[in-house]
């Protein structure tokens, strides 16, 4: 990773250990994704999921390489579309611009939105990050509804490399009143192998703090590539305080085994093997233990990955 990363990037590491991978926080019963890459490039990743309550979501997405750009082409069943031009290599060296343009097929001219990102990077000092979305329907001149309003987002992360500190903020605006729709920032120690970060999220009224860390193991007879991590979070909102502790390792080459639990009772697990050709399956189980009689407190999943 790149320093300084990006605001996305600070802490991602600890939250992606403790929120994903995971049958409750991934929303899947049954899960099947495809990753094939053609002879000219052409990159295809179909996926089809029936979440744990019951629904059924689909996507088809491509991608290739145009003159040093990717483009990105995708739909799901929900029958949103997009597609997507970024910039693989900075130009002059510090700016990536991404354009992206999406909209609904029942509706197209209605629910479709321009999005223009670029990314301002000076090394090992800043990274400046600045998008706008605006409803393609505020360009034209004669439309029989209201279009919906644009909206503004810039975020900063600044950093010391020698001490491995950054900070960062993120702010989402309205251009048309100039209001705050939500500010987050944060505040990151990193090193090779740790990481913790502090950080705040306010959108609207309601305001979350928190922290999270982030450790990789050194390598051992029985802890070949592992790492533990724990994320602290407070939702102003009448909420109690949420600790999510989880851990991963990877027994061998094939197979990676990654559990968690957290104060809230959510007790989860799961596992990944690998096998020969390009086939990975991962079963998954959350156990929420204060509501065990309960028939619904076991959510299960099965994945299947082709690559």
């Amino acid at each position: 990773m790149s320093f300084p990363p990006a605001y996305a990037d600070v802490g991602k590491n600890a939250n992606d250990l403790t929120n994903k991978g995971f049958v409750s926080s991934d929303r899947y019963q049954w899960k099947v994704e495809v990753d094939v890459t053609s002879d000219n490039g052409v990159q295809f990743l179909p996926s089809l999921t029936q979440t744990s309550n019951g629904s059924l979501e689909g996507e088809l997405k491509s991608k290739f390489k145009a003159y040093d750009h990717s483009i990105t082409a995708s739909a799901n069943l929900k029958q949103e579309l997009s597609l997507s031009a970024a910039a693989d290599k900075p130009l002059r060296g510090v700016v990536k611009p991404t354009i992206t343009l999406s909209t609904h097929a029942d509706n197209p001219v209605e629910r479709a939105k321009l999005k223009v990102q670029t990314e301002l990077r000076q090394p090992s000092y800043g990274i400046i990050t600045a998008s706008a979305e605006i409803p393609v329907a505020r360009f034209l001149r004669e439309v029989n509804f209201k279009p919906e309003q644009p909206k503004a987002n810039i975020s900063a992360v600044v950093g010391l490399r020698d001490y491995g500190v950054v900070a960062g903020i993120d702010v989402e605006i309205s251009p048309e009143n100039g209001q705050v729709r939500a500010l987050n920032t944060v505040a990151a120690y990193t090193q090779s192998n740790l990481e913790a970060s502090v950080f705040s999220k306010r959108k609207d009224s309601n305001l979350t703090v928190g922290g999270n860390f982030y450790q990789r193991l050194p390598a051992s007879s029985r802890l070949r590539d592992a790492s533990v991590g724990a994320e602290l979070t407070h939702d102003f909102s009448d909420k109690p305080p949420t600790l999510t502790i989880a851990g991963t390792n990877k027994p061998d080459e094939t197979a990676t085994v990654k559990a968690r639990v957290s104060s809230r009772g959510i007790v989860g697990f799961a596992y990944t093997q690998r096998f020969n050709g390009p086939f990975t399956v991962t079963v998954g189980a959350d156990l929420d233990v204060l509501k065990a009689r309960d028939v619904g407190s076991l959510q299960w999943g099965v994945k299947l990955a082709v690559k």
